[in-house]
């Protein structure tokens, strides 16, 4: 049977553990593996002494469950500083160019240059308009429209949480 103890140890542990793992990687920009294996090590010796040092399967797999938690809340963290902070310098742009980064124009190039890498994976013809500079397109006018026309349905087909 598992002891309250040794969840709030483990949790302790596993907070701690992703907090580390979250700062870590948010400052040198590397997810480095070996810091989920101490994680691990922090978890399960917080579940361990939180149980009174009486050991067995159960507190086995809530060690587990608690320290894939803590990785992935770290991970989570990691994500949210890095678009906190891209979020934080597409504000400090001027205008007319935080008003690109958040435009759906832009996205939507993004989505074409994955759809044209797909239609001509599957062997398609495109007219690409004149004079357009394959590292610079970022506007309609800038693709064949079916390929514009086919990103933008997937844009609009994205939901508010995609």
């Amino acid at each position: 049977m598992i002891k309250i103890g040794a969840i709030l140890g483990g949790l302790v542990a596993g907070v701690i553990g992703g907090a580390v793992w979250a700062g870590i990687s948010y400052g040198t920009g590397y997810e480095i593996g070996w810091i989920a294996w101490g994680i691990g090590a922090l978890v399960g010796a917080g579940v361990l002494m939180g149980s009174s040092r009486a050991g067995g399967p159960a507190n086995g797999v809530l060690a587990v469950i608690i320290s894939v938690l803590a990785i992935l809340g770290g991970k989570y963290a990691v994500v949210e500083l890095f678009l906190n902070n891209l979020v934080g310098d597409a504000e400090s742009l001027g205008d007319e160019e935080a008003a690109r980064l958040k435009n759906d124009e832009y996205v939507i190039s993004h989505i074409a240059d994955k759809v044209a890498d797909e239609f001509v994976a599957q062997g398609r013809d495109l007219q690409w308009p004149p004079g357009v500079d394959p590292r610079e397109m970022d506007s309609e006018a800038d693709y064949p429209p079916e390929v514009w026309a086919e990103a933008a349905s997937r844009w609009h087909a994205k939901s508010e949480s995609d």
